[in-house]
C-alpha cells in the first residue's frame, strides 16, 4: 500500500500504478514538482515525476507481494522504462517474451494509420509548407521510424503465441510503411475522400460564348476561358455543423441571441427578422458572403495585376462569440483572378455561388446531429467587403462620381459634401432600383446592371444594409482626415507642441500600454501639402494602429492643450463617435444618442476645418439605420476577413509557380479545412495551461487579505498561474479588467490565476475608480484597496489595460469597442 504525500488527502493505493494515476488524474501534478516519498523509513525528495516513478518502483521490487499487481501493459502506459536483469543479459540467444495478454495490433495498426493522418494533415495546414515539402519531410520521418522498427526487430521478442508473434510483424511492417497510403496527392485525396473529409474544388468555366459549364482542371494547361475556382460549400457546411456540439451550440446561442431586447447580434436586426417571419417552423441559420481581391506578388513584380486574385469567403454569424473570430470559422467559397472578373463580369462569376445558396435555402441541408437527422436552411443576409468591393460586386457605381452614388440612398453627390443627418425619405427603395436598371445611366443613378443576387428569395442589393467600419473610420477613412486636421492645427497654428514631442510621447505611451501597434506605428513625418500650400502632418497607419492611435490619442497629447479649444472639443467627439459606432450592443437610447454624436462632429468638421464632408462621412451618416437592420457594425468589420489573406498570400510566396495559382491555393484551403474536421478544431478551447503550478494558496502573500469565505471550494491546494493565454488573449500579473454591474464601473488589478477541475478564476485587487475626466476622455484610477478577491475568469468581458500616468495621476479608458474575451 502506498500512501499519498499531498496533505487533505493521505488516500492510500494498492500498487504503484493506481498511485501514479491518482496524481495525474485527482492531483493534476505537472512533470516538475517536489515529489515526496510517504515509504516507511524514506522521506526521500525529487523534483522530476521520472525519478520519483523509479524510486517507487525500487520500493515494490523489494517486496514480493505487491510486484506480481503491476503488469507490464500497465508499466508501459506509464512511460517507465525496464531495465533487462543480468541474468537476462547473460543469455545473449535467449528470446524475451513478452507477458501482456492485451496486445491488440489492430489497434496499434489503426493508431499508427491515424497519427500518419494526424502529422500530414498538421503539415498541410501551415500555410509556409507546400504539398511537396510535406511528402519530402514524410520520407524523412518514414526513414527514422524505418530504424527503429528495424531495432525492434532485432530484439527477437517472442510472445509464445505464433499468432500474436505475427501481428507484432505486422506492426513492425506498418512502421516500415508509415506513410505509403498517403505520399502523393493521388493517395492523401483518396484517402480523405473514403473518410469523408475531403472534396477537391470544382473548376467553372465562365466562358462568355457558352453557358457556365463544369471543366477538369488537367484537360487544358492554358485556355482563354475565365475560370471560377468553386468550393464545395454545401459539403463543408455538413462538415462543420456535424463536428460534436457544433450545431447544438449555433443554434442555442442564435436562440438566445433572438430574445436580446438590445441589438447585439445580426439576428436582433429587422433584416433577420423579417427572414425568420417566414420560416417560423424551421431550423434556420444566417450567413454572410464576402468578396475582396488581394494581391499574392511582390508588390514590385512586373506581373502584380495579372495574378491579383480575389477571395471569396462565407462565415455563419451566430456561432458562439468565442469562435467568431477565429479564421477556421471563415470558410473559402470561391477564388477567381482579377483579370478573369473583368473578362466575364461579376453576375457570370457570381451565378453558380448564387445556384448553391438558392439550394441551401431551399430545400436546405441534411445534417446528422448526435445520432438524429435535421434539416437546416441557410439564408444569404448580408454582402460584405469594403466600399468599393460591395460596389463593384452589386453593380453599384464604384467610382464614387455618379450622380447618386451612395447604395444606401438616392442624394445627390452635391448635397452630400454638406449633410450632417440622414435623409429617410431618399433612400433606395427596389422600386426606385428596378425603374434605374430600365433606364440603365449608370453616372447618373449610380446602378450599373441589375445584381445576380437579386435573384434570391430573401436577399435584395438595396436591402443590403452592411459597411466596413475598418475602412470608414480607419484605414484612411474619417478618423485620419480628422486627426490630421487637428494635428496641423495644434503644431503648426497654435504650436502647442512640435512634431517631435508627439512623436516622443507616442514612444512613451506605447511602452505602458498592452496593445504592440503604436510600437509598430512609424513616427509622425512633415510633408508639405501642395493643395493648402503649408506644411502638414503625414501619419503612415495601418488600419489597426489608427485604432489604437485614436483610442489612445488625449492621453498623448491631452496635456499640451488646454480644454477650451474648440479643435480639442473636436478631437474629443470624434474619439467618442468612434466608440459610439464600435459599441458591441446597442439600446434604443445609445442608437439615438449615435445620430446626434454623428450630425455634431460632421458639423464640428465643415466648420472648423472648411472642408466638404467625403463619401465615408456619408456612409457613416447611415450607420444607426444599418445597425437597426443588420446589428452592431463592428461584427462586419474586414480585420478578420482580411487576415484570411495573409495566409494564402503567405503559401503564394513559397511556390514559384502561377499556373491555375487560384486551383492551387483552393487545394490549400481544402486540406486546412481536412484537417480541421479531422482534429475537430472549431470550437476546441484555447486556454494555455502550461504555467500553472500547484501551490497551498495559504502560503500567498495575499492570503490574509482574501475575502472570506473562499468562493472555490475548501480545498486550499490551486493550480497558480502568473500569466495565461485565453481564448486567444493573453493576461498577465499587473493587468486591468474592468466590470461593469448596474451600470457601475470597476477596476481590478490581476494578482494571479486559478485552475481548479477546469474552470478558470483570477485572483485581483480592487481599485477606486474616480470621476471621468473630460478633457482626457478618461477615467481617474484613484488607490489600489487592501480587498483581494476571487472571480470567474469568464465574468469580465473586457481586454486586459494598463493605467497610464498623466501629471502623477493614473487614468484608464474602457475598451468598449475592442473585440472582447468572449
Amino acid at each position: 500500500m502506498i500512501k499519498c504525500f499531498i496533505e487533505k488527502c493521505n488516500r492510500t493505493m494498492p500498487n504503484p500504478n493506481e498511485y501514479f494515476k491518482h496524481l495525474k488524474n485527482d492531483h493534476r501534478l505537472p512533470a516538475l514538482f517536489d515529489y515526496k516519498c510517504t515509504h516507511v523509513n524514506c522521506r526521500q525528495t525529487f523534483s522530476k515525476l521520472y525519478t520519483f516513478k523509479k524510486h517507487i518502483l525500487k520500493h515494490e521490487e523489494l517486496e514480493p507481494s505487491n510486484s506480481s499487481e503491476l503488469q507490464p501493459t500497465e508499466l508501459a502506459d506509464q512511460s517507465i522504462t525496464l531495465e533487462p536483469t543480468a541474468a537476462e543479459n547473460d543469455v545473449p540467444n535467449k528470446k524475451k517474451k513478452l507477458q501482456n495478454k492485451d496486445f491488440e495490433p489492430n489497434r496499434f495498426i489503426e493508431e499508427f494509420e491515424n497519427t500518419a493522418l494526424n502529422f500530414t494533415l498538421g503539415l498541410h495546414s501551415k500555410n509556409n509548407i507546400t504539398r511537396k515539402d510535406v511528402y519530402e519531410i514524410q520520407k524523412k520521418v518514414k526513414k527514422m521510424l524505418s530504424d527503429i522498427a528495424s531495432v525492434l526487430d532485432n530484439l527477437n521478442l517472442d510472445t509464445g503465441d505464433p499468432e500474436v508473434n505475427f501481428s507484432f510483424k505486422q506492426i513492425i511492417e506498418s512502421m516500415n510503411n508509415f506513410f505509403d497510403s498517403m505520399n502523393s496527392d493521388h493517395k492523401l485525396f483518396e484517402k480523405l475522400k473514403n473518410k469523408g473529409l475531403f472534396q477537391l474544388p470544382t473548376i467553372v468555366s465562365l466562358d462568355q460564348s457558352s453557358n457556365l459549364q463544369l471543366r477538369n482542371i488537367l484537360e487544358e494547361e492554358e485556355n482563354q476561358d475565365s475560370f471560377l475556382i468553386l468550393m464545395p460549400i454545401a459539403e463543408q457546411l455538413r462538415l462543420f455543423f456535424e463536428c460534436e456540439n457544433v450545431l447544438q451550440d449555433t443554434l442555442e446561442n442564435t436562440s438566445k441571441m433572438e430574445k436580446s431586447k438590445d441589438i447585439s447580434n445580426h439576428v436582433n436586426g429587422s433584416t433577420w427578422k423579417n427572414v425568420r417571419s417566414k420560416y417560423a417552423k424551421d431550423l434556420i441559420l444566417p450567413i454572410w458572403l464576402y468578396a475582396d481581391e488581394f494581391e499574392i506578388n511582390d508588390s514590385q513584380s512586373s506581373h502584380i495585376i495579372r495574378h491579383t486574385t480575389c477571395g471569396i469567403y462565407y462565415n455563419i454569424p451566430t456561432i458562439p462569440d468565442a469562435f467568431r473570430s477565429r479564421l477556421n470559422t471563415i470558410f473559402v467559397a470561391g477564388l477567381i483572378k482579377k483579370t478573369d472578373i473583368r473578362n466575364a463580369g461579376v453576375n457570370k462569376l457570381f451565378s453558380p455561388l448564387i445556384d448553391v445558396f438558392k439550394t441551401l435555402e431551399e430545400p436546405g441541408l441534411n445534417i446528422t446531429s448526435k445520432g438524429k437527422q435535421v434539416v437546416v436552411k441557410f439564408v444569404l443576409t448580408l454582402f460584405q467587403g469594403d466600399n468599393l468591393g460591395i460596389h463593384s460586386s452589386l453593380l453599384f457605381s464604384s467610382g464614387f462620381n455618379a450622380t447618386f452614388f451612395c447604395r444606401f440612398c438616392r442624394r445627390p453627390k452635391e448635397l452630400l459634401k454638406k449633410d450632417t443627418i440622414e435623409h429617410p425619405d431618399c433612400l433606395r427603395r427596389v422600386a426606385d432600383y428596378n425603374h434605374d436598371v430600365i433606364i440603365n445611366q449608370p453616372s447618373e443613378s449610380g446602378i450599373c446592371g441589375n445584381s445576380v443576387f437579386n435573384e434570391l428569395n430573401f436577399f435584395h442589393v438595396t436591402e443590403n444594409k452592411t459597411v466596413d467600419a475598418m475602412h470608414d473610420l480607419f484605414s484612411n477613412g474619417v478618423c485620419k482626415y480628422g486627426i490630421i486636421e487637428v494635428l496641423d492645427y495644434l503644431i503648426y497654428m497654435k504650436k502647442y507642441f512640435s512634431l517631435e514631442i508627439l512623436n516622443k510621447r507616442k514612444r512613451e505611451i506605447a511602452n505602458v500600454i498592452v496593445e504592440n501597434e503604436l510600437k509598430r506605428m512609424p513616427d509622425a513625418i512633415e510633408v508639405y501639402n501642395t493643395n493648402k500650400k503649408r506644411k502638414s502632418v503625414s501619419l503612415r497607419m495601418t488600419s489597426s494602429e489608427t485604432q489604437v492611435f485614436i483610442y489612445y490619442f488625449t492621453f498623448i497629447i491631452g496635456q499640451y492643450v488646454p480644454h477650451y479649444d474648440n479643435v480639442w472639443n473636436y478631437c474629443k467627439a470624434l474619439v467618442k463617435l468612434t466608440e459610439l459606432c464600435l459599441l458591441h450592443c446597442y439600446s434604443p437610447a445609445d442608437i439615438t444618442e449615435l445620430r446626434k454624436e454623428i450630425e455634431k462632429h460632421h458639423a464640428m468638421y465643415l466648420e472648423l476645418f472648411k472642408q466638404d464632408l467625403k463619401p465615408k462621412h456619408h456612409f457613416i451618416v447611415h450607420y444607426p439605420t444599418v445597425i437597426s437592420a443588420s446589428g452592431p457594425v463592428v461584427d462586419m468589420m474586414c480585420f478578420r476577413n482580411e487576415a484570411k489573406h495573409k495566409g494564402f498570400k503567405q503559401y503564394s510566396h513559397i511556390i514559384n509557380s502561377r499556373k491555375k495559382i487560384c486551383y492551387t491555393l483552393g487545394i490549400k484551403a481544402s486540406l486546412q479545412f481536412s484537417n480541421d474536421v479531422f482534429k475537430k478544431n472549431f470550437f476546441s478551447e484555447n486556454v494555455n495551461e502550461d504555467n500553472y503550478q500547484m501551490f497551498n494558496i495559504k502560503c500567498r502573500s495575499y492570503f490574509s487579505e482574501l475575502v472570506q469565505p473562499l468562493s472555490i471550494c475548501s480545498s486550499l491546494d490551486f493550480f497558480l498561474a502568473n500569466s495565461i493565454n485565453y481564448k486567444g488573449t493573453s493576461l498577465r500579473s499587473g493587468h486591468f479588467l474592468t466590470l461593469r454591474i448596474n451600470g457601475i464601473l470597476y477596476l481590478f488589478e490581476i494578482v494571479e490565476f486559478i485552475l481548479h477541475e477546469k474552470k478558470y478564476f483570477v485572483v485581483v485587487n480592487e481599485w477606486k475608480v474616480g470621476e471621468f475626466d473630460e478633457h482626457y476622455y478618461a477615467y481617474k484610477a484613484i488607490r489600489k484597496s487592501q480587498t483581494v478577491e476571487i472571480f470567474r475568469l469568464d465574468m469580465f468581458s473586457s481586454l486586459p489595460l494598463l493605467l497610464c500616468m498623466i501629471n502623477d495621476t493614473f487614468y484608464f479608458k474602457e475598451k468598449k469597442y475592442f473585440n472582447n474575451l468572449d
